[in-house]
Order: structure tokens, then sequence, then C-alpha cells
């Protein structure tokens, strides 16, 4: 249990969600992170996990929007009113990552030791010299290149991007408690090649 910053008192877990990572003290109403970790999971107390239950999430959301919500700290002390404002903000930004499957596995793989580079990406050889044929017919037949070619190799590319991002998606779904080293270097040399 957490001691209250505002009155000193012992915070309470709430009594729909307890494992949530943003309480409540029942003596004052002041809003406080029940941990140092302020991991979006920790957050709304779930499990560090790629697949996660986007409905509970949602509920877990609602109810702590609707507890932090400005209107009901109107009336308290300007500590509470920037606390609410605070852990609203980490609300918000949290519910979006994990709502976004790139940006919860982006997380994951940060929160695991990882370090990601956006930048740097490789092609995947036989794409970049599709492209580079193209690009080479459009250099030397300018009229003769049909838009057909065009479409097909843009339709090719993310079929590619596609498969790529389900094959992430689908090596994501391990245990991220102890996330398997060969596993998470295959999932960053495949966001590489994207």
């Amino acid at each position: 249990m957490n001691q209250c910053p505002a009155c000193n008192s012992t915070s309470f877990p709430l009594e729909q969600y307890p494992d949530l990572g943003i309480q409540i003290c029942k003596a004052c109403q002041y809003p406080l992170l029940a941990t140092q970790n302020n991991s979006m999971f920790t957050v709304f107390g779930i499990k560090r996990n790629f697949l996660i239950n986007e409905s509970d999430l949602q509920d877990r959301y609602y109810f702590l929007s609707r507890r932090l919500h400005p209107d009901r700290y109107v009336s308290l002390s300007s500590e509470h009113k920037a606390s609410s404002q605070k852990l609203s903000a980490l609300l918000n930004q949290s519910y979006l990552k994990l709502l976004d499957k790139e940006s919860r596995l982006e997380t994951l793989l940060t929160e695991s030791g990882m370090e990601i580079k956006n930048s740097n990406s490789e092609i995947p050889t036989e794409l970049a010299e599709r492209f580079f044929d193209i690009q080479e017919e459009l250099i030397e037949n300018r009229n003769d290149l049909s838009e057909s070619k065009v479409k097909k190799f843009s339709s090719e590319l993310h079929t590619k991007e596609k498969e790529m991002r389900e094959e992430i998606f689908e090596l994501a779904n391990m245990n991220w408690e102890k996330p398997e080293p060969s596993v998470v270097e295959k999932i960053i040399k495949l966001r590489r090649g994207r």
C-alpha cells in the first residue's frame, strides 16, 4: 500500500480494478501513481504481452478517465489538480500506445532493453532489384513502360510489407517477462527490413 503525499493516509486499491497502476486516496481523493514503474502496461494493471484484451483495456481506460476527470478536482487543491492532469496525460498516452500494435511492440522491445533504430531500414534485396529494374526501364523507355508494371510493383511491395508485419506480430506473441533473445533479434531484423 502507498502513503498519500497529500494527506499521509494509506491509499487503498480501487475496488473494481485493484491492480491498476494509478490509485486514488480514499481519504482525500488525491490521484497517485501506485508504483515507480510508469510502464503503459503497469498503468492499466495488465501483463506485458503483445496480445492484449482490447475490450478490458478500454474498460480500464474509461474507468480511470472518469476517476481522473478534471471536474472531479475543481474544489480540491492545486496539487490534486496537477496530479490529476499529469496522470491523465500518462493515461491517454499509454492507452493510445497500447491500442497501436506497432507502438505496443516497440514498447515491449524497449522495455526489454533492446535499442530500437527507426532509421537505416534495410530494403529486401528482391524488392530493391525490382525497383531498380523498373527505374531503368523508365529511363530507357519513357513511353513504353506501362502503368500496370508500376502498379504491379506497388502491389507486390504492399503485399510483402503486410506479410512481414504479420510475421512480426506472430513472433511477438511470446512471454515478454522472459523474452527469447533469438526471437527478439528476428523481430528487430524483420522490422528493419520493412
